[in-house]
Order: structure tokens, then C-alpha cells, then sequence
């Protein structure tokens, strides 16, 4: 059963990978294309959360952390950029 949910769940999440990777592209401003990164961000962190359990290994959580961590300074990073026009100072 777990296999059943788990399988629908990724797929789930799949579609909305995409639907966010269509908000990247044909965003309508920089601030929405920022958004939208950080929430691809977070599919494929559940992605691989969902592929692990289906799967039965813990070995991909160390990947999820590095996935966080990666989404945190990306986003931290932009909106830098965004608030000042440059990133370093």
C-alpha cells in the first residue's frame, strides 16, 4: 500500500515541478522567478524524501540536507540582489 501512495505522491510532485519550472520561465517579474526557484527547491527536496521511503533506504537524507542548505543560500542570495542591485559589497 505504502509503494501505491508513494508512487502517486511522486508523481504529484512531478507535475509540480513543472507547473513551478513554467512560473520560472514565463514569470512576470524577477521577484516571482526567485519565488518560484526556491519552490523547485523544495519539490525536489520532497521528491527525494517520498523516493526514499518508497525505495527503503535512509541513504538520499544526507542529499536532502545538502538540497536545504543549497535552496537557503540561493534564496538568501537573490533576494540580496534583489534588495541592492549587487550581492557583494
Amino acid at each position: 500500500m505504502i509503494q501505491t501512495v508513494a508512487s502517486f505522491c511522486l508523481w504529484v510532485l512531478f507535475a509540480c515541478l513543472l507547473a513551478t519550472l513554467y512560473r520560472v520561465v514565463k514569470g512576470p517579474s524577477m521577484a516571482d522567478r526567485v519565488l518560484a526557484a526556491d519552490v523547485i527547491f523544495m519539490n525536489l527536496i520532497a521528491i527525494i524524501v517520498v523516493y526514499s521511503i518508497k525505495i527503503k533506504t535512509p541513504f538520499y537524507f544526507d542529499l536532502v540536507i545538502v538540497f536545504s542548505l543549497l535552496g537557503f543560500v540561493a534564496t538568501v542570495t537573490f533576494a540580496k540582489f534583489l534588495g541592492r542591485g549587487r550581492i557583494l559589497e
